[in-house]
């Protein structure tokens, strides 16, 4: 599993994190808001010069069993950016169930 995080410029404090299958198969995105809650992506639009994602259309919240598998993901990126920080990076994704 490869995990991308996006901070969102706007509106501001949402992460977008896009996850994908080591072989392809599987491809999914999801919004986390400020508040904490975990959102499916519906749509997505970047501009394709830079990749800045330019506005992200969120769908159903996310409350059932994927919940806690977001927040895992979410806590291990908090990990990462301390590893970072400190000169190492450790993340390691687990599969989306």
């Amino acid at each position: 599993m490869v995990i991308s995080w996006n901070e969102l410029r706007r509106p501001g404090g949402h992460l977008l994190m896009i996850g994908l299958a080591e072989d392809g198969s599987d491809l999914w995105k999801i919004l986390r808001k400020p508040d904490g809650t975990f959102w499916e992506v519906e749509g997505l639009v970047s501009w394709a010069p830079t990749g800045e994602t330019l506005r992200v259309d969120p769908g159903p919240q996310i409350q059932d069993k994927r919940l806690t598998q977001c927040k895992e993901w979410y806590y291990q990126y908090q990990r990462q950016l301390m590893s970072e920080k400190s000169g190492r990076s450790t993340f390691q994704p687990d599969s989306f169930a």
